[in-house]
């Protein structure tokens, strides 16, 4: 695999296909970061897995950060500004990746 994700929720439980998706693309899921918070105006995520996501970023070598979540423009643009240089994909990113024929 090689390339190093990422996963957070804000609603519990991930999707039960959503991990496998993302390993489907080429991936290696590192940690899954899962908490019941309302929705962030700014990042969907709550700003506390933010932080703990940047953290991590910081400390490894991520190449994507997969959110079981639906994020609209502006909150993926916020993400994709916290938490560079990793890539952010929302759950419609990473479904659409897959029928497009990422990954093997």
């Amino acid at each position: 695999m090689g390339k190093r994700a990422l996963i957070a929720s804000r609603s519990g439980p991930l999707s039960p296909w959503f991990e496998d998706t993302v390993e489907l693309l080429g991936y290696d899921v590192r940690d899954t970061f899962a908490v019941e918070a309302p929705e962030d105006g700014q990042y969907n995520l709550p700003p506390s897995l933010v932080d703990s996501l940047k953290e991590r970023v910081r400390e490894t070598d991520t190449a994507l950060i997969a959110v079981d979540e639906l994020l609209h423009p502006g909150q993926a643009a916020d993400l994709r500004a916290a938490l560079s240089p990793s890539a952010v994909r929302d759950r419609r990113g990473v479904g659409w990746e897959r029928l497009a024929g990422g990954g093997d």
